[in-house]
């Protein structure tokens, strides 16, 4: 600090000699010469300050621009760590799904497979009732609840009828032969 107002100081005392000589040389003297110099001194000190405010005014705009530009990265790199989360929860939620939907499968299979196990150390000699039986424990489904004669109305059996068929695939060969919509 002492060195910096070391050398205003110098460069004042050399700004004052300057101007002294030049206003000799312009022709003042005595009081109008003191005059004239403080004027001009004054003027360059302002012009001084001016410019040094200046250069400060420029260094804080660029820190100004540097901090703005280290928020905008920031807040880029915050983006993308966003979206690169999401996208690895996105891809661990469907490795979840794809191996729930295996193991259903799986599960789907085993139950198959029982099935399939019991079925053949059945009797043989089962009626052609044992093999509907069969059938309705392999086809899950709704089930159509039986016609009671004394109750309900055929149209709306017949009506109930249709619509499972239709869900199951089946209406159009089954419906030729039992629906009298067809």
């Amino acid at each position: 600090m002492f060195c910096c107002v070391l050398r205003a100081t110098e460069a004042h005392v050399a700004l004052l000699k300057d101007l002294t000589a030049l206003g000799k040389d312009l022709g003042y003297k005595d009081a109008e010469l003191n005059k004239w110099v403080s004027a001009q001194f004054k003027i360059a000190e302002d012009k001084s300050r001016e410019e040094q405010q200046k250069e400060e005014e420029k260094v804080r705009s660029a820190e100004e621009r540097e901090e703005r530009q280290i928020a905008r990265e920031e807040e880029k790199l915050s983006r993308e760590d966003d979206r690169k989360r999401k996208e690895i929860e996105a891809q661990y939620e469907h490795r979840r799904m794809e191996m729930e939907l295996k193991k259903a499968r799986a599960t789907k299979q085993e139950s198959r497979a029982t099935i399939a196990h019991d079925s053949d150390h059945d009797d043989p000699s089962e009626d052609e009732d044992g093999d509907r039986q069969r059938r309705r424990i392999t086809n899950s489904g709704p089930k159509l609840p039986l016609f009671d004669d004394s109750k309900d109305d055929i149209d709306s059996h017949l009506r109930r009828f249709d619509r499972y068929a239709e869900m199951q695939g089946g209406r159009q060969l089954i419906g030729r032969y039992i629906s009298p919509h067809c």
